[in-house]
């Protein structure tokens, strides 16, 4: 075997120029890799986050309008037709209620009525 002094000197100069790039050039492109993955998943655990709040507040919302469509449902007004069917039934020409505001609509009422019926004919 003959080995030349220049086989050490390549080995020197290949030891020095690893060294010289692993620590100028791979380590920080290595941190900067690692930062981005770093960043990645903070932002996926912060979309995963942002998901759970938004199923959160949609179901907070679903709950909220059932509960005020069963206070509107419960609320809600009974119509009253015994009134017009007794303005229908009776043969009096006008109904006038006791209360003075209601007595005004259901004359109005009973005239529009009225004249519904006379067209029918």
């Amino acid at each position: 075997m003959n080995i030349n002094i220049t086989v050490f000197i390549q080995i020197v100069n290949f030891a020095i120029v690893y060294a010289m790039l692993r620590k100028l050039l791979f380590a920080p492109t290595i941190s900067i890799i690692e930062g981005e993955t770093r960043s990645r998943v903070s932002l996926l655990h912060l979309i995963e986050q942002q998901k759970k709040n938004i199923a959160a507040q949609e179901k907070e919302r679903e709950q909220f309008w059932h509960e005020w469509y069963d206070y509107c449902k419960t609320q809600q007004p009974k119509p009253t037709f015994s009134l017009l069917s007794d303005m229908i039934c009776t043969q009096k020409k006008e109904y006038i209620p006791e209360e003075p505001v209601d007595a005004h609509l259901y004359a109005e009422i009973y005239t529009m009525l009225e004249e519904k019926i006379k067209h029918v004919h």
